[in-house]
């Protein structure tokens, strides 16, 4: 399965920095605001296991069994697309079973201004709006998603349709989380998506006035056989 992702990426960061205002995050906790969009920091730190960013070599094995949502939403694209058995609606190996082997390549069909890794630091909005968002790419960016799958009904259309596109999932606990931020189809309805205001804090609440999403289109996509036909009529 082949899909061309194109992200808006001076609007997704925009939105970062605004909802980082909204929950009072200044400094290197500013970063916090969009590694619950996505899951983890943009070094690989996954936010269910730290509040900052660590700048080392990015886990893989952990889960949400002692995170409710209090620091890695319930709506965090990867929660959403491999909740690693907190997904609730099935035995944690028939979960399992829907997960893909899949990689993303970066594209870029317009020349950046500076690579990501030369972008200036910003503390405040108006200093990421003076000094950072116009160096960064409206459209043309983004990823060449690929997966293999061994049935795409129960594996890449189901975690699109049943997980990313359920508000309703996680169905533990019971309610509407939203959307995946980043991957979701549809409109996300008001007070559905939630972040939590403190890391692994519940009593200082949630903020579900910030919607996330619509900031990644498809430009194009197909399934192939792997091997091909050709080559499986040759045998």
């Amino acid at each position: 399965m082949f899909r061309k992702l194109e992200q808006a990426v001076r609007a997704f960061k925009t939105r970062e920095q605004a909802i980082a205002d909204r929950l009072g995050l200044a400094g290197p906790e500013r970063e916090r605001a969009g590694a619950m969009i996505v899951g983890r920091f943009e070094d690989g730190t996954p936010v269910t296991l730290s509040r900052t960013a660590r700048s080392a070599a990015p886990p893989n094995n952990f889960n949400y069994t002692n995170d409710p949502g209090t620091r890695c939403p319930l709506h965090g694209h990867i929660r959403k697309t491999n909740p690693r058995g907190s997904g609730g609606a099935e035995p944690e190996m028939a979960e399992r079973a829907h997960l893909m082997v899949r990689r993303g390549i970066p594209f870029e069909d317009v020349k950046r201004a500076v690579l990501p890794s030369e972008l200036p630091d910003a503390d405040t909005m108006a200093a990421f709006l003076e000094k950072v968002a116009p160096l960064l790419p409206e459209r043309g960016v983004g990823l060449l998603f690929m997966a293999y799958n061994h049935s795409i009904g129960e594996q890449f259309r189901f975690t699109q349709q049943i997980w990313a596109n359920n508000t309703n999932f996680p169905t533990k606990p019971v309610g509407a989380h939203g959307l995946d931020p980043v991957i979701g189809q549809g409109a996300n309805r008001p007070g559905e998506q939630k972040l939590p205001k403190a890391w692994d804090d519940a009593t200082a609440g949630t903020l579900d006035t910030e919607p996330f999403g619509g900031f990644v289109a498809m430009k194009g996509g197909e399934y192939f056989f792997s091997p091909s036909l050709t080559f499986l009529l040759n045998l």
